[in-house]
């Protein structure tokens, strides 16, 4: 969410709208050619000058005002991170890392409170935004890595097995989520159930890719 903007809500119910949004959001305060932005919308088709004109016309007045500016044949898309749930997302990141504390902890789940499901939600398949939607899943999956670290750092084992199913189910292939899934299970007497899920997993990502896991130590 942006300023009030959900890519998902009313304010750019049209699929075009919400396409531009992610598109200057994944670029935020950074200048986006109208090259760049008419093959993204457009599919690499060919706009006519107005097309544009009309797509930012209507972002425009569902953003606040003077968001969303013009330079020469560029548009940016000025933000302040308190307004962009991705910038409160990575800033309480930024904040966990260092000591275990019950401090680090809350604040690492308060950061992964604002996760809200795939990044740029039903636009997510646009080609432009792949990069970013690869970068901010990965950290998603680094913050549920340091909650789980955290957790056990401080004793809390069977708090750690359970927080860990849910991001696995959104990164099966996450190694380091297995491994502290593992050590959680172990850490509160489940050793069987521990070397049964890293036997599934090994399992697992040999079936799908054809590798074995890394050689991490597996507890």
């Amino acid at each position: 969410m942006f300023g009030g903007v959900d890519l998902d809500g009313s304010h750019v119910a049209r699929p075009q709208s919400a396409r531009l949004l992610a598109l200057l959001l994944a670029n935020a305060n950074r200048p986006v050619p109208a090259d760049l932005i008419e093959d993204a919308l457009w599919d690499g088709e060919p706009a006519d000058q107005g097309s544009l004109y009309t797509a930012i016309s209507r972002l425009r007045s569902a953003l606040p005002v003077g968001a969303l500016t013009r330079g020469g044949s560029s548009y940016l898309l000025g933000v302040d991170p308190a307004d962009y749930d991705v910038s409160q997302f990575e800033a309480l990141l930024r904040a966990a890392a260092g000591s275990a504390t019950e401090a680090s902890l809350a604040i690492v789940a308060q950061a992964i409170a604002l996760w809200r499901g795939r990044p740029f939600g039903a636009v997510a398949d646009l080609g432009a935004l792949a990069s970013e939607v690869a970068r901010l899943t990965d950290l998603h999956a680094a913050a549920h890595e340091r909650h789980l670290e955290l957790l056990l750092a401080l004793g809390r084992g069977s708090d750690a097995a359970s927080a860990a199913e849910a991001p696995l189910i959104d990164h099966p292939f996450h190694e380091g989520l297995r491994l502290l899934h593992a050590r959680a299970l172990s850490d509160c007497g489940r050793r069987v159930d521990a070397l049964r899920t890293l036997n599934e997993f090994r399992r697992f990502l040999r079936d799908e890719t054809g590798l074995d896991p890394s050689q991490r130590s597996w507890i």
